[in-house]
């Protein structure tokens, strides 16, 4: 390992992003818990209304019906977290980009398992379609 590896380990290993952990409630909500170090998202977001409406919206990734995807939404926190945004646009946009990147990469996932050539013509046009928006 080099000396600026090693750096930037011993910096990253100091950090505790921070994480969800998901639930639904009897009443059918979905509660969400976090922990580790959430502030770093909270000053970047400027107040506590957009910083829980993108963990509410980032906790929904990967989830369908009542099946919810933890690991999904620690993805997308851990990112933004680790870009460390400097405003609530920019929180808001590298959570965009972590769901866009996980989107993009179950359209890959379809792809490498098609049946059939319709099913691979739809995956191909979506997955094609899906990563050309944000490398223009």
């Amino acid at each position: 390992m080099t000396h600026n590896a090693k750096i930037w380990a011993a910096q990253t290993a100091e950090r505790n992003p921070p994480s969800a952990a998901l639930d639904w409630t009897e009443s059918g909500t979905l509660d969400i818990e976090i922990s580790g170090e959430w502030e770093r998202i909270l000053k970047a977001s400027g107040n506590t209304t957009v910083s829980e409406g993108l963990l509410s919206q980032a906790a929904m990734l990967g989830s369908h019906g009542k099946r919810i995807d933890a690991r999904a939404t620690n993805f997308a926190l851990g990112f933004v977290d680790a870009m460390e945004p400097n405003d609530a646009a920019e929180a808001l946009l590298l959570t965009q980009m972590a769901a866009t990147h996980q989107a993009t990469m179950m359209l890959a996932r379809r792809l490498n398992h098609v049946e059939n050539i319709a099913q691979q013509d739809v995956a191909e046009k979506a997955l094609n379609k899906l990563a050309r928006r944000w490398t223009r």
